[in-house]
């Protein structure tokens, strides 16, 4: 248990490795998808993968909802995050 702790990787880790190993090889706008991660999803880039919460995900997405920013919430969700988790 204590092995498998030290070796789960953060957000700020997953979205690099991600960005290096799949963005940039497999998607043409992956600069664009990158940034929207690191602007939106920066409060949880310290987080541990585990310890990321539903709730944690609804809070970014209702923030940038309240800027109307619609399209841009479901992009974070829909195209960036769930590529990520996937």
């Amino acid at each position: 248990m204590r092995k498998r702790k030290a070796k789960e990787i953060t957000l700020e880790e997953l979205h690099n490795k991600y960005i290096e190993e799949y963005g940039k090889i497999y998607t043409i706008n992956w600069q664009s998808n990158a940034a929207r991660i690191h602007n939106y999803g920066k409060q949880l880039y310290s987080k541990k993968i585990s310890k990321i919460q539903r709730n944690d995900i609804d809070q970014i997405f209702n923030d940038i909802t309240k800027e109307k920013k619609y399209g841009t919430a479901n992009q974070f969700l829909v195209k960036n995050l769930s590529s990520i988790f996937k």
